[in-house]
C-alpha cells in the first residue's frame, strides 16, 4: 500500500511539473527571434526565453550587448544588426591593404554604434563616424541605461556628440527616453557635480603647489 501511495504522489508531481512548465511557454506566445527573444503579445514588452542566463538575463549590466542592439533595432524599419564593412587604407606592391569594421545597427539612414552605459562604450563615437565615411549615411550612438540613471559615461559621449553633430540616442528597454528628460533636470545635476569636482581637484593642486614651495623654502 505504502509504495502505490508513494507511486501516486510521483505521478501527481510530474503531472505539476509539466503543467508550470506548459504555463511558462504559453503564457504570451509567440515565436522567438535568432537570440531566443520576442514580444509579449500583453504588454508590448521584449524580452527573451534563452537559457543563456549569463548573456541575457541578471541585471541590466550583465546582459549581452547584442540583447540591446537587437531590442533597439526593432524600433526602425528594413534595419540590420552587426554589419561588417570593408575598407583599403593603403597599397604595397600594388596590391591593396585592408581592413573591416563592424557596425551595431545599420538602418537605412543611419549607422548606429550602440552600447551599454559603461567606459565600454566611450569610444562609440568614432566607431560610428567611421562608418559614415563609408556608407555616407548619418553617424548616431545610442546608449543604453542599465542603471535607470543618467550617468557619467551618458554625459560625456552625448557632450561628444553635441559637439560633433552627431545623432544621440539614449535607450532604456529598447525605447528612446525622452530628451528633454536628460537635457533639463538630470543633466543639469550632472553639470553642477562636475563644477563641484573641477573646484576639488583645483584646490588640491593648489594646496600640493603650496606644500612643494613651503618645503623648498625650509631647505
Amino acid at each position: 500500500v505504502c509504495g502505490l501511495i508513494t507511486m501516486y504522489k510521483l505521478i501527481i508531481l510530474f503531472t505539476i511539473k509539466i503543467l508550470l512548465i506548459q504555463n511558462a511557454a504559453y503564457s504570451h506566445g509567440g515565436g522567438t527571434d535568432a537570440l531566443g527573444c520576442h514580444n509579449n503579445r500583453k504588454t508590448g514588452d521584449y524580452h527573451c526565453h534563452d537559457g543563456s542566463a549569463s548573456n541575457r538575463g541578471g541585471s541590466g549590466s550583465s546582459i549581452h550587448e547584442d540583447f540591446y542592439n537587437a531590442a533597439f533595432a526593432r524600433n526602425f524599419s528594413n534595419s540590420r544588426t552587426s554589419v561588417v564593412y570593408d575598407f583599403h587604407y593603403s597599397r604595397k606592391n600594388n596590391l591593396p591593404y585592408g581592413g573591416s569594421i563592424e557596425i551595431d545597427i545599420e538602418t537605412p539612414t543611419y549607422v548606429i554604434e550602440g552600447g551599454k552605459d559603461t567606459r565600454g562604450s566611450l569610444d562609440s563615437v568614432q566607431q560610428a563616424i567611421f562608418a559614415s565615411t563609408i556608407t555616407n549615411k548619418i553617424p548616431a550612438v545610442a546608449i543604453y541605461d542599465t542603471d535607470n540613471n543618467w550617468g557619467v559615461y551618458e554625459h560625456r559621449i552625448k557632450t561628444v556628440c553635441d559637439k560633433l553633430n552627431i545623432k544621440f540616442f539614449w535607450v532604456r528597454n529598447g525605447k528612446i527616453i525622452n530628451e528633454n528628460f536628460y537635457s533639463k533636470s538630470e543633466n543639469t545635476i550632472t553639470k553642477n557635480l562636475y563644477k563641484l569636482s573641477e573646484g576639488v581637484i583645483s584646490l588640491g593642486y593648489k594646496f600640493k603647489d603650496f606644500m612643494f614651495s613651503l618645503f623648498h623654502e625650509h631647505n
